[in-house]
């Protein structure tokens, strides 16, 4: 059974960050299922969902997944983003073969667009990605971008392999790249095809991730090795102004950002927990939510201009995707059957929660008034919310 989850949170971080989150369940076909991006056109997630026949699916999720399109000669499918017009991208791949292909896909017609990994697409539906080079017989991954219907390679800064991982809507690249053969992956920003180095916080290597305006968001490593989520500040050039150290969970740990949005939040994961950071301060995502049981945010892998946070969980220890949306305060949404009215079918499905039937009931527990216990109080809390009353 799909169930999103509204919840009423305990909060982790300081006031000035509170913003409470609903989650949704996003569920899955039959095993694992994560989200790696979102369609903000159509207010759904994006990523895979492993099938009755146990391959990837390419899905998009809003309560539960909906599978995409499948190419021809690919066994696994992955849909990875979408451009303001809601067309859906991503890649498809077969296990131990080199080769993949990406493919966009408008609702009703699947197109392949050509061999590369797309990992992502901006407003326009310009993708960023990898490809695949063979100098000298010897096969290398190649950061690419992908535009009206021309895939070009994007140039190193000097080593043989590169990744593209983000594309901003001013057409810019971000991920990473070998300086020498061998050598250490760097973060790198392509402006107009040419790369540039965004250094380190101390390290040999790291990636940039996503950009938003004048800042560029991923993870590098620290003088002592560690990965730590970093924050770049460039001008329109490119050249750094400035590299920040967005800090970890716990001291001596990892941290890593994958995504900011137009306000400046981003988000990654740390200490394996999804994290946000505002306004420069970390917090767990696991304590932005009330007790979510069975459920653990692992990684948060996009945050939409809406504020809207997809990735991958543990949900009973089998990876979930999931997606958080914003409260704007406490969550409490006296729609518990989650048909889009509020009206007595919801008093009746608190109810059978109450007696053990969730049949109809899309929160993660049954105890509204939080007292601990799941009973005919509860159910007085949802006819008191029905008729208007308050959290």
């Amino acid at each position: 059974m799909n169930r999103s989850i509204l919840t009423i949170l305990a909060l982790f971080a300081p006031a000035a960050l509170a913003q409470d989150y609903r989650l949704i369940d996003l569920g899955t076909f039959r095993g694992e299922s994560e989200a790696f991006g979102l369609n903000q056109a159509a207010a759904a997630a994006l990523g895979y969902s492993v099938a009755i026949d146990f391959h990837y699916d390419a899905a998009s999720f809003v309560t539960s997944p909906t599978p995409l399109p499948a190419q021809a000669g690919f066994s696994e499918h992955i849909a990875t983003g979408a451009d303001a017009q809601g067309r859906v991208y991503g890649f498809s791949y077969t296990f131990g073969r080199l080769d993949s292909s990406s493919f966009m896909y408008d609702g009703s017609t699947l197109v392949p667009l050509g061999a590369f990994e797309c990992r992502d697409a901006n407003a326009a539906g310009e993708l960023a990605g990898t490809t695949r080079v063979t100098p000298g017989g010897f096969v290398f991954p190649r950061a690419a971008r992908w535009s009206g219907g021309s895939l070009a390679t994007l140039p190193t800064l000097g080593g043989e392999s590169a990744h593209a991982f983000g594309i901003a809507d001013d057409s810019s690249i971000v991920g990473n790249s070998a300086l020498t053969s061998g050598g250490a992956a760097r973060p790198c920003l392509w402006i107009n095809s040419t790369p540039r180095d965004l250094g380190t916080l101390g390290g040999a290597s790291g990636e940039a991730r996503a950009r938003a305006a004048e800042a560029i968001v991923g993870s590098s490593q620290t003088a002592q090795g560690a990965y730590h989520a970093t924050r770049w500040t460039v001008a329109a050039d490119g050249s750094v102004l400035s590299r920040t150290d967005l800090g970890a969970l716990r001291p001596n740990t990892t941290s890593y950002a994958y995504d900011i949005n137009a306000a400046g939040d981003i988000v990654g994961s740390s200490t394996f927990h999804a994290v946000i950071w505002q306004n420069g301060a970390i917090s767990d995502l696991n304590a932005r939510i009330a007790s979510a049981p069975n459920w653990v945010l692992n990684k948060a892998w996009a945050i939409g201009d809406s504020g809207a946070i997809v990735g991958r969980g543990s949900y009973f220890g089998v990876p979930r995707a999931f997606m958080l949306l914003p409260c704007g305060g406490q969550c409490c949404d006296p729609d518990v059957n989650c048909d889009g009215a509020i009206n007595g079918f919801d008093i009746e499905a608190t109810e059978q929660a109450v007696n053990g039937d969730f049949t109809n009931f899309c929160q993660a527990t049954a105890d509204l008034n939080g007292d601990g216990a799941e009973n005919g109080f509860d159910i007085e809390t949802e006819e008191q919310r029905v008729n208007g009353a308050p959290c």
